[in-house]
């Protein structure tokens, strides 16, 4: 019994690293629309570099946020309602025009 919750841990932190990883290579798909972020937004270049740090500062942030959480409830439990939020504001944000 104890060697499947074992198990069952190593798969749950495989994901959570997976997907720290899969977030910050977003970046990656950012990069490639830095020179246009002054045309589409209005602004400088210097101001559209400001998205990665953002960005960054905002992953960094999530990771300490949810770091913190993860140690004082469930870890399965703080996966579900993760995904589960990250499921619905999508679709929210999907809904916009």
């Amino acid at each position: 019994m104890l060697h499947g919750k074992v198990k069952n841990r190593f798969l749950i932190y495989m994901l959570f690293g997976m997907g720290s990883v899969l977030g910050l290579s977003g970046i990656d798909l950012l990069l490639p629309s830095i020179p246009l972020l002054p045309d589409i937004l209005g602004g400088d270049p210097t101001l559209s570099q400001l998205v990665i740090a953002s960005f960054v500062a905002g992953t960094a942030f999530g990771m300490i946020l949810f770091g913190n959480i993860a140690s004082k409830i469930d870890i399965s439990f703080l996966l579900f309602c993760s995904l589960i939020s990250y499921a619905v504001l999508f679709f929210i944000l999907s809904l916009q025009t």
